[in-house]
């Protein structure tokens, strides 16, 4: 699977002109990027600043200085991350481009739960029976083996038919042995 890789402005050296209100300036010297509104400086920040760049391009817009197309065209942006940029803006203003991050909810694999299931593993149920008797999803239990937090008892077969047969249920959660 592709990771998805983060499309960063590409700042010129000197001035750039994004529309004829709004223009920006980047000073390598520095790693600076200073925006200006007519002749006075709007904002500024760090080339590496990515937050407080969205920031500036969902003010620009907002406020009614640049279109999405200026700032697509002046900025060489794609059109999915201005639209992200200023939906963040208008649903939680300045604030939540600098709010850390949303922690999911509480784990349902407690302390008492990961002991319990180690208690089944380890009398010889298969991952798919544990997770149906605690009320959780197999594919949470799963990933709880392949992290170590839960080791599953190893069932000896006597031959490959066999092995190929209990790991064919096994991935399926179920248990059949005549």
């Amino acid at each position: 699977m592709a990771i998805p890789q983060q499309i960063l402005p590409i700042f010129i050296e000197g001035e750039s002109s994004i529309n004829e209100k709004v223009y920006y300036e980047y000073d390598k010297t520095t790693n600076a990027v200073c925006y200006y509104l007519y002749c006075l400086a709007f904002y500024t920040h760090s080339k590496d600043d990515f937050k407080s760049f969205q920031l500036v391009i969902a003010l620009l817009i907002n406020l009614g200085h640049c279109t999405n197309n200026e700032i697509i065209r002046g900025l060489s942006l794609s059109k999915s991350y201005v639209d992200r940029a200023v939906k963040k803006y208008r649903d939680g203003g300045t604030r939540s481009f600098f709010a850390l991050r949303k922690v999911r909810s509480s784990p349902v694999l407690t302390p008492d739960v990961l002991a319990e299931a180690q208690q089944l593993l380890a009398s010889g149920e298969i991952p798919g029976e544990v997770a149906q008797q605690l009320g959780l999803k197999p594919n949470t239990l799963n990933k709880a083996i392949n992290d170590g937090r839960l080791i599953q008892k190893k069932v000896a077969a006597s031959n490959q038919s066999e092995r190929n047969v209990d790991d064919h249920n096994n991935r399926r959660g179920m248990l059949v042995r005549t």
